[in-house]
């Protein structure tokens, strides 16, 4: 009964998580561009940077060297495991020297590493995925309920659901129940019967001009008119 509905929660995950991969690309690119001051490329940095030491040193070596007169940018690379990357020290007149590292790319791989591991979030196993949406559903059951005018039990929509032929062979009851309120949260004002509402589910759910199972139908709606998810 679940293999459709079930296949598209699993393209509905991985559209999920295509669409968080991206937004973390996009949040690194602007992390990058942030971190390269102005988007310059690494090298020409640490070719910079290089001849910026270099003629610190020299004017050093010269006695030319006055912080008061002047703010200067001295550039050190330093070696840790992974990479070689510099330290920024900036000095202003007598305030003293304030270090700076460059952006920590080990960090950015550990963090990337961390929020695309999808193991939990975007488990693709048929079972979890179908203990995941019958907890939704249940969820909005729960809150529809609120919504019902009738206060009918829903041992009693089930009975005379199948009174009416509802077979419950292509959909749940918890489906069926979930329909039965949905129609009668948004459209309370057609009728003072619930038993209209119960034929009203049936016709929605045993509709065959869709190209998606009644199960999936109301899986969709659930998830893509109620919550919005995309």
């Amino acid at each position: 009964m679940y293999e459709k509905t079930i296949e598209y929660l699993r393209k509905r995950q991985e559209a999920m998580r295509q669409l968080d991969m991206a937004q973390g690309r996009d949040m690194e690119r602007g992390r990058d561009s942030r971190d390269y001051r102005g988007n310059y490329d690494r090298r020409d940095y640490e070719n910079r940077g290089r001849e910026e030491n270099r003629d610190n040193r020299d004017r050093e070596s010269q006695g030319r060297r006055d912080s008061r007169d002047y703010g200067y940018l001295e550039t050190m690379n330093r070696v840790d495991r992974h990479y070689r990357k510099p330290m920024e020290y900036e000095m202003y007149g007598t305030g003293g020297i304030n270090a700076r590292p460059y952006y920590d790319y080990r960090d950015n791989e550990r963090e990337r590493d961390y929020n695309y591991n999808y193991g939990s979030s975007y488990d693709y196993d048929s079972q979890d995925l179908e203990k995941r949406y019958k907890e939704d559903l249940h969820k909005w059951v729960e809150k529809l309920k609120s919504k019902d005018k009738f206060k009918v039990q829903k041992e009693q929509i089930l009975h005379e659901a199948k009174n009416m032929g509802v077979k419950f062979d292509k959909f749940t009851e918890e489906e069926f129940y979930a329909t039965y309120l949905m129609l009668v949260s948004d459209f309370y004002k057609i009728s003072t019967d619930y038993k209209t509402f119960i034929v009203m589910a049936k016709l929605f759910l045993e509709d065959d001009d869709i190209a998606v199972t009644p199960s999936e139908k109301i899986c969709i709606y659930m998830y893509e008119i109620v919550m919005g998810d995309k």
